[in-house]
């Protein structure tokens, strides 16, 4: 399969890209569900069936029944039991609001549907409706996927281009977040809404571009509360308001010039769209910052003794960092210890790779070369550049502050690293000239999918890496 993937001769003239996408898809699925029902044991955790309303199932139960609790006993691992558990009775721990409020809330949401006629949704419930949501919203982010890439990479020589994003979209399949797109875990619920806000955050510059200022405006506003959404799935989806800042801060630049140049019309229309950037990122941060809310009453203020944690004093409180710093030891350098060096081993590949993509989009976002594709009045590597800079910075918190290994599934959100790789592999002198300068070997493909191979068992096991 990766060898057509790979091959770009061989999709040069795809009927239709989305149906072989949805093909390939669905065979990379079939595998990986194979290797979580055939993993042996419960792994050396046995949390999974210490949770309640977990029973074995009856030996008399059907095939299908009896495959369908495999499954789910299979799926239910690390964090998925906190995902589960906080679904299915709502948060009652002060540890538990490190979880995405608002995949729990989709999940309990999901998982009261499958229940049926139960009034209260088990722990399966809940895992096969996170199961079902994880494989439609990754395979949603792979077609989202292919529709940025063709927006962003406008040009002349379509062909080119959907063979392009046809590959970008392909490598997402086999992202090395693996087995975790399959799982009740917000990965890829967080990819398709990170996605879908880097495709709203593109067409408003394209729009802009063409002075259609209500429609940009629009599309820029519906950018940030998508974003603002995709942060209640997994906090680094903060990183995005960088999106925002970026814009406001090239619209400061070109209101001082237009203002110094007594450029009274453009001077207004940069104001106008310093706002529009203004008001996108309030609303992202609002959209955002709702859960925290949500726990500030809870925690804070629905008190009987009347005594607070710390955090609820703190000027900005955040139940988010208080936890992740109190019982997850979260923290700058403090993840630095000689414990730790395999997993920042087992990072590194993944840490090259979205750093090494950064730097290209910098490098070439920053050139003035005129052989790029034009996209509308804005370069695409100018857009590029905006969309890499919260991947970046996800790399240095991961490197320095955050537990390093799981750097392979938050990369899955993340558009950059796909056309850095795609561009190296297909090599298109139009879409980037610095790609040819790299000397690509198939070695990172191979490792993507013998990590999401290897990945599946191990997960299912209950072993490392989470």
């Amino acid at each position: 399969m990766m060898r057509k993937i790979v091959n770009p001769s061989s999709i040069n003239n795809l009927e239709s890209p989305r149906l072989t996408l949805t093909i390939y898809f669905a065979l990379w699925k079939a595998l990986l569900l194979t290797l979580v029902l055939l993993s042996p044991g419960p792994g050396y955790d046995v949390s999974t069936h210490l949770l309640p309303n977990f029973e074995p199932v009856d030996a008399a139960s059907s095939v299908l029944r009896r495959a369908q609790h495999h499954l789910a006993s299979r799926l239910i691992r690390w964090d998925a039991i906190y995902f589960s558990q906080i679904a299915r009775r709502g948060y009652v721990f002060e540890q538990e609001w490190a979880f995405g409020w608002g995949h729990t809330r989709l999940l309990a949401f999901v998982g009261h549907w499958v229940a049926g006629s139960r009034e209260v949704a088990g722990v399966e419930d809940v895992v096969l409706a996170g199961m079902v949501l994880a494989h439609l919203f990754h395979w949603m982010s792979v077609i989202v996927l292919y529709d940025l890439t063709l927006e962003v990479w406008k040009a002349k020589k379509r062909q080119k281009v959907v063979t392009f994003a046809f590959l970008c979209a392909a490598l997402h399949i086999v992202s090395p977040a693996g087995v975790f797109l399959s799982a009740p875990y917000a990965e890829s619920t967080f990819s398709l809404l990170n996605f879908v806000g880097c495709y709203l955050y593109a067409k408003a510059l394209r729009r802009q571009s063409k002075d259609a200022e209500v429609v940009a405006a629009g599309l820029l506003l519906l950018s940030g509360v998508v974003c603002g959404v995709a942060t209640t799935f997994r906090g680094n989806g903060l990183l995005s308001g960088l999106l925002f800042v970026l814009g406001a801060g090239k619209e400061v630049a070109h209101f001082l010039v237009n203002v110094k140049n007594r450029a009274r019309r453009d001077a207004l229309l940069a104001f106008r769209r310093l706002l529009y950037f203004g008001l996108s990122g309030a609303l992202m941060a609002c959209t955002a910052f709702w859960p925290q809310y949500f726990a500030f009453q809870h925690i804070c203020v629905d008190l009987h003794d009347g005594k607070g944690r710390p955090w609820c004093y703190s000027y900005l409180p955040s139940v988010y960092s208080w936890v992740q710093q109190e019982y997850w030891g979260v923290g700058f350098l403090r993840y630095w210890t000689m414990s730790n060096i395999p997993l920042f081993m087992l990072a590194a590949p993944m840490l090259v790779i979205m750093i090494s993509s950064s730097i290209w989009a910098w490098i070439e976002g920053s050139s003035r070369n005129g052989n790029l594709i034009r996209y509308g009045d804005v370069p695409p590597m100018t857009v590029v550049l905006h969309l890499a800079m919260p991947q970046l910075v996800l790399c240095l918190l991961a490197l320095t502050t955050y537990h390093v290994q799981i750097i392979t599934r938050l990369s899955s959100g993340y558009p950059i690293w796909y056309w850095w790789l795609a561009v190296l592999v297909v090599r298109h002198p139009e879409m980037a000239t610095l790609g040819t300068r790299f000397k690509v070997s198939k070695g990172i493909l191979r490792w993507m999918v013998l990590y999401g191979i290897i990945q599946a068992g191990f997960y299912a096991s209950f072993l490392p890496p989470a």
